[in-house]
């Protein structure tokens, strides 16, 4: 799919969201408040089509050109999903404010502006250090690439290098995997994870992959407790992952 098919298609799904979704929502506050519904439902999606339009058209550009990994996209991410509940929240906690004696109007306002900056400042943060870290990985990718020679320069699963880590605690840890496709075509598939223990299997999990060409980054997880390798707060003793990647270039 090219740049401007993307383009539409997001454009599309984010206004079905907004109508559907997001505007409904913002319609029943408004009929709280003793409003019509249609016309609140009506503002309500064109406002948050257009916000939301604003962050999702850039992240759109920069996928196209440089995939998932990067620091702007993250942030574009994090931003996006900041205004989706700062936008659901708010009217919430103006009801409640409402019944406190307050306007609704005005807590509305401040409520959206503190919901949002506090959803934004947040995401941001947790971006930020989850780029940084992940970037140690895909650095460390990147020199096992330059340090291999291939015989072939077509499309090869060889190209396709992965690393892998362990992080959380009790029922929240996982083993995640970092991928970069180094290959000129993108590739669809799947990565079987496998637990494994003195040579016994603990447990598989099989992850669907979807990886543009050239991108870095791309990067899924496992729960411990889905591949049987927690005991307690730590990972089963022993335990060993392997990855094997099936699919085809296209």
């Amino acid at each position: 799919m090219d740049l401007f098919n993307e383009i539409i298609l997001i454009i599309i799904l984010t206004i079905l969201f907004a109508t559907l979704i997001i505007g409904p929502i913002l319609g029943l506050y408004q009929l709280f408040r003793g409003k019509s519904f249609i016309p609140s439902w009506i503002k309500g999606s064109i406002r948050s089509a257009v916000i939301l339009l604003i962050i999702a058209i850039p992240m759109v550009i920069l996928i196209y050109f440089d995939g998932t990994y990067s620091l702007a996209y993250n942030i574009l991410t994090a931003a996006f999903m900041a205004v989706i509940i700062g936008a659901l929240v708010a009217p919430i906690a103006a009801l409640v404010f409402k019944w406190t004696g307050k306007t609704f109007k005005s807590s509305y306002k401040y409520s959206n502006i503190f919901f949002i900056s506090l959803a934004m400042f947040i995401f941001i943060i947790v971006a930020i250090v989850t780029f940084y870290e992940d970037k140690a990985y895909v650095d460390e990718l990147d020199k096992k690439y330059q340090e291999t020679t291939f015989l072939t320069d077509e499309p090869t699963m060889d190209k396709i290098l992965h690393t892998h880590f362990v992080s959380g605690i009790k029922r929240q840890m996982s083993v995640s995997v970092v991928i970069n496709n180094y290959n000129e075509k993108s590739f669809k598939g799947t990565l079987l994870v496998t637990a494994t223990k003195n040579g016994e299997i603990l447990g598989t999990k099989k992850l669907p992959l979807d990886i543009m060409a050239g991108q870095k980054g791309y990067s899924d997880y496992v729960y411990l407790d889905d591949l049987n390798a927690r005991d307690g707060r730590y990972r089963t003793e022993g335990a060993e992952f392997t990855f094997e990647m099936k699919g085809e270039f296209y």
